[in-house]
């Protein structure tokens, strides 16, 4: 499972690479629909997660606390600054 913007996007293009390419297509269109909403799913996470990160680093560069950021992302102090701390700037 991606675990960072950058392995979650590069796991939605692998996927939109492979479903474009898969020839023949076995799925029934019910199940090719939702393997459509699956995909759409994947990218509207990683565009999601983005606009997460970019809301933290904004917020660090604006003096917030990683302790008030932890809160509004529902985590700890520290799974914050793990996950986003090396792009945040240093306040």
């Amino acid at each position: 499972m991606p675990r960072n913007v950058h392995s979650i996007i590069e796991h939605a293009d692998e996927l939109a690479a492979r479903f474009d390419s898969a020839e023949p297509n076995p799925l029934d269109p019910a199940a090719e629909a939702a393997v459509a909403a699956v995909r759409h799913a994947v990218v509207e996470r990683g565009r999601a997660e983005a606009q997460v990160l970019a809301a933290v680093v904004r917020a660090r560069g604006e003096g917030v606390s990683w302790s008030v950021i932890a809160a509004v992302l529902g985590t700890s102090r520290q799974a914050a600054q793990q996950r986003y701390g090396a792009r945040a700037p240093r306040t």
